[in-house]
């Protein structure tokens, strides 16, 4: 490993052409993949970033750098605040429709770029990093990410990058600069990736680790020189991440059920925080492609059939010796198919010859220092792959209890790091290939079979082994492909006990499974030969060029044929079209919530609860900012959260009814018919305040399949409206000032509370409170909208006496209130919700929400010192001649 200037032996014009091929093959290859982004009809498919989040009014670009208030699910909450990120710049220059058509090409190529620069600085020869960048940009574990809208991890993974880039560059040149470098780097990747972006840093951590202890010098020295150069790249990456870091303890750690570090919630996270871990027998997805399908949604019996996500409540039901039909655990998640693993057959093979290259020393291409650094990869790789398992083995426990690791969900993520080093592995091997050619140039022999008796015959001859044994291996894979095959009808067997009933269909996914293996076979021999072909000398000399293009053809076929399937596109006219219910709910949708009945009645509620989680609420209602009192995700639940519900569904069907009435939600989705009586029956006994406002059916585009709503005096669904809601924004001359959290949460929910006539607010520093007037029916006054958005809330009070303004959102002390444009007291009523005392009159009151700018602030000027370093540093490469 060459720690000296990052510029040595590289003249400008060489370096930038280099960069420049490498630029045009990603483009080239992307293009292939992405080629329907450029018509702007097309949208690319999204569960984590979908444009309807992205079109809602709460995440408008530029205001979300002062703050994110989610306003259309729940009854609101603080999600901090755009971030200054590449992901968030690219949102704003791309307009939520742009950014849903390229973003996830462009991270890819930015990942590509990045790791260009990354191995042009371990000096590998211009072609290698071209390859490298190839095999991380169609990497299926970030490019799956990427497509599912988790652009962010390809992000994390170029910054992460970058930073071992700056280690590299100025390992010993400069070292104080590279670890400025570095933390700079470390903290894009944080801001980019949070806890993934936390992860890699600690592998950056361990790189510098790495190398203090294969420097020179005494001991004592490389460790002291190590550790502060460490401390340097903390204190940076802390600086530049400080606003990512303010938003994730005030908004993901403060207040959060769960994310305490004692023993016991630790134990009792255990479950949730592991789910998403991958089970040993997966890791064959690292080579063969569609072992256990790609996505849910994959067509031709290509869906996925394996655990990742699998509740540990299935890992107990299938262990039984005799599981009883009767009790599966219905309802919990049995599968999640959001990321696949493939990293290519050429690449992986590429990867092992370096990994084993340490064990060789004199025989192999590379120094001691370079043999030291393929070492640490390994490492990496290793146990990357382990921690991954999760609880599917016994390593992951003793990092999870470690402190704040119990925070991060999902032991899959470590799946990145793993992908990172085998992407680096394989540029070594790669590199050391190249050199082998590069050495036998003077001796190789013109024709192909000549030159390969020669090496077979060469003394001292290390490589024939392995050939061997990948002959061997690609002969036990073919036995193998037949043993898989002939065994299809016990796969589908056990599809059918795993989720898959139809036989049909485990039929089909069977033959795509032993599909998948019959070419993997054929890849790794098609990888084997190639690979022979260059070990030997075969393209030595002028002849290596050709190489390089029979590699690149190689890893490009596999690797986009793995891809495709997790490239999805919709057509955002269907995708976005209004419907019938839209066009009710999105009439001054600030005025009402709407909920989805909740239990699953029948078969035709069912299909509406799907249609409702999976569509209506991830994409329709955000891009109309239709406010719902469901929550598309809540990974971590709020405490106050968790107790409002908690108190409220502890009195059954009364709870529920008071959780719509002091939410202000006036819908209810359901069915027709009956179904609105049997609500007031069970549900609304004395007051019978549900009665039908909509009723629909469901209707299916032939070609496409997208779902469309048709009115109708007989259709089997209904939109019910509940008359008892409270008004959004209410005026109340009746209050009670209650400290006591849990005593506030006992009286709402008892039926002797009536919320249509007091208000009781829980602030502990009104006093004296204002006299009450509970004795008097006089009407409080009234309340109109005069302007609402989701950070800004006017409002045009007359109040026939002294009175408190109750707006049913939830409270948060980045809320702030004004009376007449005069700071007002924000009180938090009815344990959740906001409120402000005014005074007989008319008024105008102004809710505004907005975090602090310190931290953005702060994260800004450390990125543009960082950036103009970088400037500085890149002059001598822009001005040196060739």
């Amino acid at each position: 490993m060459n720690n000296s200037s990052p510029w040595t032996n590289q003249s400008a014009r060489s370096t930038w052409r280099g960069f420049a091929w490498t630029l045009l093959v990603l483009l080239l290859a992307l293009l292939v993949l992405f080629h329907r982004s450029l018509d702007s009809t097309q949208i690319l498919f999204s569960s984590d970033g979908p444009l309807g989040a992205n079109q809602c009014a709460c995440t408008a670009m530029p205001g979300a750098y002062t703050g994110i208030w989610q306003d259309v699910n729940w009854v609101g909450n603080n999600i901090g605040s755009a971030l200054p990120s590449l992901t968030y710049l690219l949102l704003w220059f791309l307009k939520p429709v742009g950014f849903a058509r390229f973003y996830a090409p462009l991270s890819l190529l930015v990942l590509g770029l990045c790791i260009w620069v990354l191995l042009r600085q371990l000096r590998f020869h211009p072609a290698v990093c071209a390859l490298g960048s190839l095999a991380a940009a169609l990497n299926t574990d970030f490019l799956s990410y990427a497509c599912w809208g988790l652009g962010t991890l390809p992000m994390t993974v170029a910054a992460a990058s970058l930073a071992i880039a700056a280690l590299v560059a100025y390992g010993r040149s400069r070292p104080w600069l590279g670890a400025i470098m570095a933390g700079v780097a470390v903290g894009l990747s944080l801001m980019e990736g949070l806890d993934t972006g936390a992860i890699f840093s600690l592998y950056v951590g361990a790189f510098l680790l790495f190398q203090a202890l294969t420097g020179v010098g005494p001991v004592s020295n490389r460790i002291g020189l190590g550790v502060a150069r460490m401390a340097l790249v903390a204190v940076v990456a802390g600086v530049t991440a400080f606003h990512v870091l303010s938003v994730l303890i005030g908004t993901q750690i403060k207040g959060v059920v769960g994310m305490q570090q004692d023993p016991v919630t630790r134990s009792q996270r255990w479950n949730e925080a592991t789910q998403w871990s991958l089970p040993k027998s997966e890791a064959l997805r690292l080579i063969i492609a569609g072992s256990h399908g790609y996505r849910l949604d994959t067509p031709g019996g290509g869906a996925y059939w394996g655990a990742v996500g699998r509740d540990p409540v299935w890992d107990d039901y299938f262990a039984s010796p005799n599981p009883d039909p009767a009790k599966r655990p219905e309802g919990r998640l049995l599968r999640h198919s959001g990321a696949g693993l493939y990293a290519g057959v050429l690449v992986v093979l590429v990867a092992l010859w370096a990994a084993i290259q340490p064990s060789r020393r004199g025989s192999s291409p590379f120094d001691a220092a370079e043999r030291r650094s393929i070492l640490f990869w390994d490492v990496v790789a290793g146990v990357s792959l382990l921690l991954a398992f999760g609880r599917h083995a016994p390593f992951y426990q003793f990092v999870y209890a470690l402190p704040y690791f119990s925070t991060i969900r999902n032991p899959v993520k470590f799946l990145h790091p793993f992908s990172l080093a085998v992407v680096i592995l394989s540029a070594y091997g790669l590199e050391g290939m190249w050199r082998l050619c590069a050495a036998r140039a003077k001796t190789a022999l013109p024709g192909v079979f000549d030159q390969l008796r020669q090496w077979w015959h060469a003394k001292p001859n290390p490589d024939r082994g392995w050939t061997i044994g990948c002959c061997v291996t690609v002969m036990g894979v073919f036995c193998a492909w037949l043993i898989y095959a002939g065994a299809k009808g016990m796969l589908v067997a056990h599809l059918q006990q795993v989720g898959f009933p139809d036989a049909a269909t485990g039929s089909a996914m069977a033959s795509h499974s032993v599909s998948e293996v019959g070419m993997f076979g054929l890849l790794l021999a098609m990888s084997v030969a190639c690979f022979t072909l260059v070990l030997s000398g075969v393209f030595a000399g002028k002849r290596a060029i050709w190489a390089v293009l029979i590699m690149g053809v190689v890893i490009s076929i596999d690797l986009l044929r793995a891809s495709s399937p997790w490239v999805i596109y919709w057509d955002r006219r269907e995708k976005y079209a209004s419907n019938a219910i839209f066009d009710v709910l999105r009439q001054r949708p600030y005025e009402k919530r709407v909920v989805v009945f909740p239990f699953p009645v029948n078969e035709q509620m069912g299909l509406l609860q799907q249609l409702y989680h999976a569509e209506w609420i991830q994409h329709g209602f955000r891009y109309y900012d239709i406010h719902t009192l469901d929550v598309v995700q809540e990974p971590r639940v709020a405490a106050e959260n968790q107790a409002f519900r908690k108190a409220l569904y502890s009195s059954g069907a009364s709870g529920q009814v008071r959780l719509w009435e002091l939410t202000n939600t006036r819908f209810v989705l359901g069915l027709a018919g009956g179904f609105t009586d049997l609500l007031n029956q069970q549900f609304d006994p004395a007051l019978r305040r549900f009665r039908p406002h909509t009723l629909f059916t469901l209707t299916q585009q032939p070609k496409s399949g997208a779902i469309g709503v048709q009115t109708n005096t007989t259709g089997p669904f209904a939109l019910i409206e509940f008359t008892g809601a409270l008004p959004r924004a209410a005026l109340y001359n009746n209050w009670q000032v209650n400290t006591n959290d849990e005593v506030t949460l006992q009286t709402l929910a008892s039926p002797a509370f009536d919320p249509k006539r007091q208000v009781l607010v829980s602030n502990a520093d009104l006093s004296p409170p204002p006299a009450e007037s509970a004795a008097t029916n006089q009407d409080a006054g009234t309340v109109e909208f005069v302007q609402y958005a989701p950070k800004d809330v006017l409002l045009r009070v007359r109040a026939e006496t002294p009175a408190l303004l109750l707006l049913n959102d939830k409270h948060d002390p980045h809320w702030t209130v004004t009376v007449d444009d005069k700071p007002g007291r924000l009180l938090r009523c009815n344990y959740l919700m906001r409120g402000v005392i005014v005074p007989p009159g008319e008024h105008t009151v102004r809710f505004r929400f907005s975090t602090s700018l310190l931290a953005l602030g702060v994260s800004i000027a450390a990125l543009a010192a960082g950036f103009a370093l970088l400037l500085f540093i890149c002059m001598p490469l822009v001005s040196k001649p060739d």
